[in-house]
């Protein structure tokens, strides 16, 4: 592997939207709308059912219901096109929202079995004890966790791993981050802290596992001066997550060349600081809704793994895939994230199924180490249960002999 390799780069994809892909996204807004007006009208059945409401309010629960979902989504999509400080009280109200309406479902869940049996056993529910008490338990349930989860993302964790490598003769340090997803509701003090934590830390390098948007990069510029701060720290590389491709795969690549930092779109390249080599892909989850970034990424990793020179490989995808590929190459290290560790219960079960090889933590196959960051930041909403926002401290160890 040579410093810059152009005949193992594949061309960097254009962000144009498929139609196909368009239709697709179209009619999974449609499912995920029917979803949260089913869950707003089934709480609102629940609720019903346990105390008296007003008559207007439960003759028109699916009115309502879509009213609710209607607004909730109207606010995320129009905030995704006009991201500015103005849109932060609805864009924060309407986040809030969906976990709410996540934990709402669940709440229902448990509540209405209970309702359930006790309306089978014959219990009068309407303004008893019981239903008082079902009551106070369907609130509890729904807003405890998201009180705790919103306490609980708004602390980032140092996670520090050492990770044993063949071909270096001292210890290399790696700053490690992915998913900050910087915009209204990760901003400035977030990554101020970040950056401070870096600055007293000096690693030989800074690597960004992608989705660090989750706006337009033009909707940030109040943020420029800390991300150009990384580049100053240590070498800064980065590749693209879906986010990036969400919000415009290249003004995003100009936007991390005007900070100073290096985006890896398919390449190779070696550090000369530490003498690392680096391969770095665009987002192989095929995770944008409406771009198509399919590339033959276990080719392109099998052709830049041959010639090492005893130097190890760090390979970066941002999603936690093709470990096995990179493991059966002999890479050192694999870096990603995307999972978010589920960020929410429950559905840290859903990640941990669909990334068999690691949706959380340091991970082995043989002598390859997969790290996948549960991410810096949050998505959707700011709520953190079963999972916590990180970044990571690295050193790279020489391996012992035998």
């Amino acid at each position: 592997m040579t410093s810059h390799n152009p005949e193992n780069e594949i061309p960097e994809p254009k962000s144009s939207p498929s139609v196909i892909r368009i239709i697709l996204m179209s009619i999974v807004l449609t499912i995920v709308m029917a979803i949260i007006c089913g869950i707003i009208f089934s709480a609102l059945f629940i609720t019903s059912k346990l105390v008296d409401m007003p008559g207007f309010l439960s003759d028109n629960r699916w009115l309502l219901s879509i009213i609710i979902g209607l607004s909730v989504l109207f606010i995320q999509l129009t905030s995704h096109f006009y991201h500015k400080r103005i849109m932060f009280l609805p864009f924060f109200l309407s986040s809030m929202a969906l976990g709410i309406i996540i934990y709402g479902f669940i709440a229902t869940m448990i509540t209405s079995t209970m309702y359930a049996v006790l309306y089978a056993l014959g219990g009068t529910m309407l303004n008893t004890t019981a239903g008082n008490i079902l009551l106070t338990l369907h609130l509890v349930l729904i807003f405890l966790p998201v009180i705790i989860g919103v306490i609980r993302s708004r602390k980032v964790h140092l996670t520090k791993d050492k990770v044993p490598v063949k071909g270096i003769k001292k210890k290399i340090k790696l700053g490690f981050f992915s998913d900050l997803h910087l915009g209204l509701l990760v901003g400035k003090k977030r990554l101020s802290w970040i950056t401070g934590i870096y600055d007293k830390w000096r690693p030989d390098l800074l690597i960004i596992g992608g989705d660090l948007y989750d706006t337009k990069p033009a909707n940030i510029k109040g943020m420029e001066s800390r991300l150009r701060k990384l580049a100053r720290i240590a070498p800064a590389y980065t590749v693209m997550g879906n986010h990036e491709f969400i919000n415009g795969v290249e003004a995003c690549t100009e936007h991390i060349l005007k900070m100073g930092m290096t985006p890896l779109r398919n390449k190779t390249i070696k550090d000369e600081r530490t003498g690392l080599n680096l391969i770095g892909v665009d987002d192989t989850g095929g995770q944008s809704p409406i771009h198509d970034n399919s590339f033959d990424a276990r080719s392109f990793i099998e052709a830049n793994c041959g010639d090492k020179s005893g130097s190890p490989i760090i390979f970066i995808n941002h999603s936690p895939l093709l470990f096995g590929k990179a493991a059966e190459c002999g890479i050192e290290l694999q870096l990603s994230g995307h999972t978010h560790g589920g960020q929410m219960w429950p559905f840290g079960y859903i990640t941990r199924a669909l990334f068999k090889d690691g949706d959380r933590g340091l991970n082995r196959k043989g002598s390859s180490y997969l790290l996948t960051s549960m991410g810096a930041g949050t998505w959707g909403p700011p709520i953190r249960t079963g999972s916590r926002s990180e970044i990571h401290l690295i050193e790279l160890v020489p391996m012992k002999e035998g």
